[in-house]
């Protein structure tokens, strides 16, 4: 039994407040994770061909020391697999997709904190209206951000 299934909300306000903390707690991290992890694993590819490329240029410069031959030869093929690695998966393109999860995440859940306290003590069809809302707009969200990730994975294997 899940957490959501253990104790369902008595009243809409509950409901609603209940959703709200379901999207801080598990949606809004989701998206902060995965928009960390491609943007650090972006920069490190990135890295990784910036370096590769500059340290071959520097042993050829000292090209008589031992071991350099293979070096020259190792270097730049790290540097092309870290190149080939960004390009071929589209990295850029999942970190910006990510990116705005996480930003429509992040404004989804401060405009549905702001609309909950605006409703107020208000009337419980009030907290049903902005519950319905924020379902939708995450299932919206959601469903873009499969279509525009299974969009990304197609051109992946035309190219």
């Amino acid at each position: 039994m899940t957490r959501a299934n253990e104790m369902l909300a008595a009243d809409p306000k509950s409901a609603c407040e209940s959703y709200i903390a379901t999207l801080e707690r598990e949606f809004q991290p989701w998206y902060n994770r995965a928009s960390n992890v491609d943007k650090y694993l972006f920069a490190f590819l990135q890295l990784v061909a910036i370096l590769a490329g500059a340290g071959t240029s520097v042993l050829a410069a000292l090209a008589d020391l031992q071991g350099a031959k293979w070096a020259l030869i190792v270097l730049p093929l790290v540097g092309a697999l870290a190149t080939a690695i960004v390009a071929q998966t589209r990295a850029a393109d999942i970190l910006a997709l990510r990116e705005r999860g996480r930003e429509q995440f992040q404004s989804l859940v401060s405009q549905a904190r702001a609309d909950f306290a605006a409703v107020g003590a208000g009337r419980p069809d009030d907290f049903t209206s902005l519950h319905k809302r924020l379902v939708n707009e995450t299932s919206e969200i959601e469903k873009q951000q499969a279509t525009d990730l299974l969009s990304i994975a197609r051109s992946l294997g035309a190219s």
